[in-house]
């Protein structure tokens, strides 16, 4: 049976970095890098992340099941295999590898350990993962992006989070440190070293920077971005943050697990040139069309499934809506406003430019 792999998702995975800054009006930054001019979703700035490897099947069964987080419906033993995706596809795009600091608490062995592989030209994500395993558990749920059905490439994304503020997790700049060389610290995240196939920068910026450059139309953002970003621009503490989505985030009532939730936009038409997105919770969201229209079956059978539960829901306050014109620059925000449990409301955002991906209406 052929499949048509521009219906079918690709699965694709993603990492918020989050780490502390007390200097900044926002205690914390994330990390952004500006996606290259010749990539999918050019001069986005976008957070860490790529597609599902087989690879990232292969290594979860070879890691020892008391690495692994416990599996509870809806996140299935899948979402866990993406945790990997996201932490592989983070280290080949920044050099960047997390471990566990309460299993590998000297640093001196550690940088012995990675002063042995990279003598030997053997830091490949796979080598480091045997000797050091995967923080599997540290990484943090936060949504489940699908691409709009009508847009030539798609992806359904799951964003994961870590949080450099405690003692559960430590990075190391595999990337920038170079053996005897006592200018560039394994254990610091200050200077990186980014794969330049696929990004031409990197950034640390707090949620509120973000966004004063975005409603400046200095930078790029896609739909996921702008979601998650609009909900931390209200959070100026990143033990909030943290707190929030750890413990927080739970059933939303017509949203079983929120953070597992497929959360894919419709388009609505207004005028020749103009149209906007709508997202499940919104009264215009037409839930029997957007499943009978989606050809993945296996996608379209979970859409009838958890829409139908939304649909049921008695709505209060519940809206989510993006005016968007879509044209030959590409897409462009009108008017966004966000009342929901992962976005706190934002009005009178005009004519910003979110990327240039290209739809078929």
């Amino acid at each position: 049976m052929s499949i048509n792999l521009v219906k079918t998702p690709r699965k694709s995975s993603s990492l918020l970095i989050f780490s502390s800054d007390p200097s900044q009006n926002q205690d914390y930054q994330l990390l952004f890098l500006k996606r290259k001019g010749s990539m999918s979703f050019a001069n986005v700035l976008a957070f860490p992340g790529g597609v599902f490897e087989a690879e990232d099947q292969a290594l979860y069964t070879s890691i020892p099941n008391e690495q692994k987080p416990l599996i509870a419906p809806p996140e299935q033993e899948i979402y866990t295999v993406y945790r990997i995706t996201a932490l592989r596809e983070t280290y080949e795009e920044t050099g960047l590898f997390f471990i566990n600091p309460k299993v590998f608490t000297n640093q001196s062995e550690i940088q012995k350990i990675i002063e042995n592989l990279k003598e030997k030209n053997m830091v490949s994500f796979e080598k480091l993962v045997e000797k050091f395993g995967l923080p599997l558990k540290q990484l943090v749920p936060l949504m489940r992006f699908i691409t709009i059905q009508q847009a030539l490439k798609r992806y359904d994304t799951m964003f994961y989070a870590v949080f450099l503020n405690n003692n559960d997790i430590m990075p190391l700049n595999i990337g920038d440190f170079i053996v005897n060389n006592s200018e560039n610290s394994l254990f610091s995240i200050k200077n990186l070293q980014i794969n330049l196939q696929e990004s031409d920068l990197y950034r640390w910026l707090t949620p509120k920077e973000c966004y004063e450059e975005f409603l400046a139309n200095k930078i790029s953002l896609a739909p996921p971005q702008i979601l998650q970003l609009g909900h931390l621009n209200g959070m100026d503490s990143l033990k909030t943050v943290e707190k929030f989505y750890k413990e927080e985030l739970k059933n939303e009532g017509f949203m079983e697990k929120p953070q597992f939730f497929p959360f894919l936009a419709e388009i609505k038409k207004k005028g020749k040139n103009e149209n906007y997105f709508v997202f499940p919770g919104d009264d215009e969201y037409e839930y029997e069309k957007i499943g009978n229209r989606e050809e993945c079956e296996e996608l379209k059978k979970e859409i009838i499934e958890k829409n139908r539960k939304v649909k049921g829901y008695e709505k209060k306050k519940e809206y989510v809506r993006a005016l968007i014109s879509m044209g030959k620059e590409g897409m462009r925000i009108q008017g966004i406003r966000f009342e929901m449990g992962f976005v706190t409301p934002l009005d009178g955002l005009k004519n910003l430019k979110v990327f240039n991906e290209k739809a078929k209406l």
